[in-house]
């Protein structure tokens, strides 16, 4: 995988989850916890669908 399809990928996952999270209005009973733990939840299962993809994220940022 190329250095900039790398970046496009990781670039297309933080504005994703940015757009999500603007639009999803959090119920009022919600606690921030429980919210972390939604997110971690999601991360974790885009890890696991492809592992490759979060490695070189990984060492992208390791590279910065």
């Amino acid at each position: 995988m190329s250095l900039a399809l790398v970046a496009a990928l990781a670039g297309a996952l933080v504005l994703g989850g940015w757009q999500l999270s603007r639009r999803r209005v959090p119920p009022a009973a919600e606690t921030a916890g429980e919210d972390f733990d939604a997110e971690l939840d999601a991360a974790r299962a885009e890890v696991l669908a492809d592992p490759r993809v979060a490695a070189d994220v990984i060492k992208l940022w390791m590279r910065a």
